[in-house]
């Protein structure tokens, strides 16, 4: 479905500094989460985590939002934009339901996700500024229907130097050996009893620990 024909999900605007941290919500939008309410649930996520990100007191005054979806492919929804600009979002649509392809496809959303890490670090070098921390923060509803690929893909993202902090958070059918996945910074499911905005407030002060030396590295 072209990203224009997407619903708009309503939600708080400014300039640029020296310094802009980076989240990438990378959304499972495959044919099963159409029909578990997945896709609402994302949906309703989305302006929640735009506004920890705003109001969020660790971060940097500049933090860029993208969003990719994928499936059986992945699709850059919105590229990187300062939060503070943003009014509304793309919503998830049901196109992989309605084509009726099953597939989650980890290893498109890992190549896709890389990409976009690489153009938006060669811009922010063009307009003078840094990107740092970078989140990919996954909401993913269950297991991937490529294995033996995926993993492949994965390996070149963690192996990149400009590699982000790989955060996931499972809804539905996810367990936590489906986001348990070795290189992950963090990794929760719903019925743990968090959502992904307040999972996110422990990502980053988590982060913000470790980039301040009070915490060795240890995954959550």
């Amino acid at each position: 479905m072209d990203s224009n024909s997407r619903p708009r999900l309503a939600t708080p605007h400014h300039a640029s500094t020296d310094v802009a941290a980076s989240f990438y919500f990378v959304l499972d939008e495959s044919a099963l989460m159409a029909t578990n309410g997945g896709l609402i649930a994302i949906n309703e996520a989305i302006p929640e985590l735009h506004a920890t990100i705003i109001h969020e007191p660790l971060l940097p005054a500049k933090s860029l939002i993208s969003i990719i979806a994928f499936s059986d492919t992945a699709e850059v929804l919105l590229e990187a934009t300062d939060a503070r600009e943003i009014d509304s979002f793309p919503g998830l649509s049901d196109g992989a339901a309605e084509r009726g392809i099953p597939d989650r496809c980890f290893a498109a959303a890992f190549t896709t996700l890389l990409h976009a890490i690489r153009n938006d670090a060669r811009n922010a070098q063009l307009f003078g500024y840094r990107i740092y921390p970078t989140y990919a923060f996954f909401i993913i509803g269950g297991e991937p229907t490529d294995d033996g690929i995926w993993q492949l893909e994965l390996e070149k993202l963690l192996n990149d130097p400009i590699s982000p902090r790989l955060v996931a958070f499972g809804v539905d059918q996810a367990t936590s050996r489906t986001v348990r996945t070795p290189g992950y910074f963090a990794s929760r499911t719903g019925s743990e009893g968090k959502s992904p905005a307040r999972f996110l407030q422990e990502v980053v002060q988590l982060g913000a620990d470790v980039d301040n030396g009070r915490k060795l590295f240890d995954p959550i």
